[in-house]
């Protein structure tokens, strides 16, 4: 008895190649998947801006590339001793604000390059729930472990999400026409936010992408969140967190 669904994979017009460069920005299943590619000879760039999970905060960290938009100090918080960037992981951190900004900066800088050469862009979407501030609703790309009172959340809509990828998406192709790009849906759940609004915060990502690969040219869902959902649906290839593939 065979016990795993198959998921038909469309083949695409193109391959990618080790001619290739490609950038891949998102989830940590984006990590994953462009530490195997690096490791395998691929030439990569891998999330500049650290993990981000929702899309506005992708685009927001493309759109920076793009524009070669700086942050400067008033984009960045101290909690306890360290400086963090509200855009950015959690990984970007310094005791000193100007090296933070330096090191910050000179990465948009690589990016920027890198984005207008590169002849793939992945983008891996991790849920459609936002944090922001109470004070300004600025969207936070990570929330730093801040003072929870600070902070609230909101359900992204799929035509929030569909214009606003597809904005960053038209961006892009003016500064490298030829690009091709990849979407998918983060196949790993996220448990804290419960599980119903796990569900449908990854329906309406789901939702979202079929319209955008739909309304633009080079640009293809790869079924990655249903790969694992079904025909890797058994825990054996999951981490001990049940969550996580392994």
């Amino acid at each position: 008895m065979n016990f795993t669904t198959q998921i038909p994979i469309l083949k695409h017009e193109n391959n990618i190649s080790h001619k290739d460069k490609i950038m891949l920005l998102g989830s940590c299943f984006t990590e994953n998947i462009g530490n195997k590619l690096s490791i395998n000879g691929f030439e990569t760039l891998i999330n500049p801006f650290g993990i981000l999970y929702n899309p506005f905060s992708i685009c927001s960290s493309l759109n920076r590339i793009i524009d070669l938009k700086f942050l400067v100090s008033e984009d960045l918080v101290k909690v306890n001793e360290f400086w963090y960037s509200y855009e950015h992981h959690g990984v970007f951190r310094n005791e000193n604000s100007n090296n933070l900004l330096q090191t910050i900066n000179l990465g948009i800088t690589k990016a920027n390059i890198f984005l207008k050469e590169t002849n793939w862009l992945i983008i891996t979407l991790g849920t459609a729930w936002v944090f922001f501030l109470k004070e300004n609703s600025k969207i936070l790309g990570n929330c730093h472990k801040l003072n929870p009172q600070l902070i609230d959340k909101r359900l992204l809509t799929v035509d929030e999400i569909v214009e606003n990828t597809s904005l960053t998406i038209n961006k892009i192709r003016k500064i490298n026409p030829n690009i091709k790009i990849i979407l998918t849906v983060s196949p790993i759940r996220h448990w804290k936010q419960g599980y119903r609004e796990n569900l449908i915060s990854k329906s309406a990502l789901h939702l979202a992408t079929n319209q955008i690969c739909n309304s633009i040219n080079n640009c293809s869902y790869f079924p990655a969140y249903e790969i694992v959902m079904d025909e890797l649906r058994d825990y054996r290839f999951y981490q001990e967190d049940m969550l996580h593939p392994s």
